[in-house]
């Protein structure tokens, strides 16, 4: 990774936040390191975290800026390095370690200043939709891949985040009741 891909990750994760602490009216920033450095607290996961650490935050963010983006390798057969997937996965991964709901906020060159594409779990997407009427988004679902949700941020950061939250945390909760019933 050159200079330039380092510091437009650094912009993007910068701004990415920013649009975060505007919707969570709470201070969001860059992990340090940019999500690299891993802290034993699982608040440290992701690319951006809360400042405030007595503010419980149930995602686990990756901010992507990539030369392209191609959603169109979605429907293409067996074909690899598909971008989108390696980021997904790492973002899954992350959110897991976390015990958190994975958000891939990703983006292009080429689009409108402040526009990302925000990436969520299919099945998250389907308890949020409701507080989104008439917002375009598209989903991928495969057997190999876990399945997910894809829409504009401009669109998704305007939902109430408390309500999002709330959704998250019961969610989350749920989860691990479960994953405590499979351990006995």
């Amino acid at each position: 990774m050159g200079i330039n891909s380092r510091s437009k990750g650094n912009r993007n994760e910068r701004l990415a936040a920013s649009i975060i602490s505007n919707w969570a009216k709470r201070k969001f920033e860059r992990t340090p390191s940019s999500g690299g450095l891993q802290w034993k607290a699982s608040f440290s996961k992701g690319d951006i975290v809360c400042t405030d650490d007595r503010h419980y935050f149930p995602f686990c963010v990756e901010v992507k800026a990539h030369k392209e983006i191609n959603f169109s390798h979605l429907l293409i057969p067996n074909i690899k390095n598909v971008k989108i997937f390696e980021f997904w996965e790492q973002c899954q991964r992350d959110a897991k370690n976390a015990t958190k709901i994975p958000m891939l906020i990703a983006r292009y060159d080429g689009l409108p200043k402040g526009f990302f594409f925000t990436i969520l779990p299919l099945d998250f997407w389907f308890e949020i939709k409701h507080l989104y009427p008439n917002v375009k988004y598209i989903y991928f679902q495969d057997f190999n891949i876990p399945s997910f949700a894809i829409l504009s941020s401009f669109h998704f950061f305007k939902a109430p985040y408390k309500e999002i939250r709330k959704i998250a945390k019961t969610k989350l909760k749920k989860e691990r009741k479960c994953q405590q019933r499979k351990k006995k």
